[in-house]
């Protein structure tokens, strides 16, 4: 008896909140971040400017490292050409 209550209890109350979640998630109306009262940090506008501010620091570094590489005068004329 004491092992079926303890399966009851670690199984079945975990499986019971979740399905209880999950039915009240379903029958939930407004979108998903009305119910968790969520909002973005920052808006799409600010986010496309950071990550264009990370592409450039990003091929500022790729040049400066090819720079670095590429210091023999003969390697700089193939790069020109």
């Amino acid at each position: 008896m004491t092992n079926a209550y303890f399966l009851g209890m670690v199984l079945g109350v975990p499986l019971a909140i979740c399905l209880l979640a999950v039915l009240v998630g379903h029958l939930y109306r407004d979108r998903d971040a009305e119910m968790l009262d969520w909002q973005p940090a920052r808006s799409a506008e600010r986010e496309a400017e950071l990550e264009l501010g990370e592409l450039a620091q990003m091929r500022a570094s790729l040049e400066a490292l090819r720079r670095r590489r590429t210091t023999l005068p003969e390697a700089e004329d193939r790069i020109q050409k």
